[in-house]
């Protein structure tokens, strides 16, 4: 036999679902804020610039995985992702 009424049951829900739903408009409201500070696209364009920057050679991924190559102890290969460029001095 339940604990508690069917009554019971369906008002916790309802404050739950209300609680959802209050708590979604909140952040559709930061995201339209957000939003009308600075365009989508601007973003885009911006994260771009930056990942293809971090990926040139001598970039901050490249730096960061010279860093793992150079560290004696670790369990994993890091040579590998390093460009054939630089192992060579060329």
């Amino acid at each position: 036999m339940p604990e508690h009424s069917s009554e019971v049951y369906l008002e916790r829900m309802s404050k739950d679902m209300k609680l959802i739903r209050e708590m979604m408009t909140t952040v559709v409201t930061y995201m339209r804020d957000a939003e009308s500070e600075c365009s989508e696209e601007r973003c885009d364009d911006r994260y771009r610039q930056l990942l293809e920057e971090a990926h040139t050679d001598g970039g901050t991924f490249e730096k960061v995985r010279r860093g793992m190559a150079e560290d004696p102890a670790n369990r994993w290969d890091h040579t590998r992702q390093l460009s054939k460029s630089k192992e060579n001095g060329v």
